[in-house]
């Protein structure tokens, strides 16, 4: 059983570091508008995005530049759900990775504020909540949701549901800031308040649901 075990831990880990070779070596390390307007007429263009934005996230790179690189070759719809098909990749490729790994090295982890912020509020709201407002670290809530294993399904729903708001919010705001630079020159007061607005409406109704709900009925 232990040899099992160590094959499966080297056989995981051979894959995260072939993918990162893969991924190193295609261009996409360091992501530049340009770069994608040479491929706006590929009809693979999508698959690259979603790539892309899996790649960076799983290995912990910056990524937030993709919510305004999608929405510069898509509408509003479809842009959300190249960012989405992205998010979940990366939300099951990291936590699958610090499931595999992170037994080990859990202490590594825990001292972590995303991390201990997780296990105190792992339910539905916190984690849609953490996802949805801005500038939230995608990468360390998927390693941090592998590691203390919170239910996978909870998870990705989470993530898909809130990166689905966000991109969404973020692709209109990209879509009517003509001459925009960056993501940061694209969004408005509105957007962000928006995001925050969504935040609170989730724990708002997590406290008033434990609030009403039977002692014997709270997780």
């Amino acid at each position: 059983m232990a040899l099992t075990s160590r094959y499966k831990h080297l056989i995981a880990l051979a894959v995260l570091l072939i993918g990162f070779l893969v991924f190193w070596k295609s261009g996409l390390l360091n992501p530049d508008p340009q770069y994608f307007r040479s491929l706006a007429n590929s009809p693979w263009l999508p698959v690259i995005l979603i790539v892309a934005i899996a790649g960076a996230w799983t290995f912990a790179l910056p990524a937030s530049v993709f919510f305004f690189i999608v929405p510069l070759f898509y509408d509003p719809l479809p842009s959300t759900v190249i960012v989405v098909l992205g998010a979940v990749l990366t939300g099951l490729g990291g936590y699958s990775a610090a499931k595999t790994f992170g037994a080990q090295k859990i202490e590594r982890y825990r001292d972590h504020r995303v991390t201990r912020l997780l296990s105190q509020h792992s339910h539905f709201a916190a984690l849609f909540a953490i996802r949805v407002v801005p500038s939230s670290p995608n990468a360390l809530i998927n390693y941090g949701a592998g590691v203390l294993q919170i239910p996978l399904g909870r998870f990705l729903v989470a993530t898909a549901l809130a990166t689905a708001i966000k991109g969404f919010i973020y692709a209109l705001a990209v879509h009517s800031a003509l001459g925009a630079q960056s993501l940061s020159d694209a969004l408005t007061w509105e957007s962000i308040a928006a995001l925050f607005g969504f935040a609170a409406l989730a724990l708002g109704g997590r406290m008033l649901k434990q609030k009403w709900m039977t002692p014997e009925a709270r997780e």
